[in-house]
């Protein structure tokens, strides 16, 4: 069994997931024991424009240009259906 880059990127997105979700309740729980529940705007949205931004910067294009442009309505109708109350 050979390993590939794509294992190792798999391996560390799993990780860093999995820190996150460890260490998350415990620093948003301070957070908002000390500064109160609105401080966590004043995190997220800044690191969410970070994570944005880097998104934007480092992921390449995948558009297929020789593939057929259709609408998927079979997809269309199931998340329609799916988030609808």
């Amino acid at each position: 069994m050979s390993r590939t880059p794509d294992d190792d990127g798999a391996k560390a997105a799993a990780g860093t997931a999995a820190a996150g979700q460890a260490l998350a309740p415990a620093i948003g729980g301070g957070l908002t024991q000390a500064l109160g529940w609105r401080a966590l705007f004043w995190v997220n949205v800044p690191l969410c424009f970070v994570a944005f931004v880097l998104v934007w910067r480092t992921t390449l294009e995948s558009r297929d240009e020789t593939a057929e442009r259709s609408i998927d309505y079979p997809g269309l109708v199931t998340i329609a259906g799916g988030s609808s109350p």
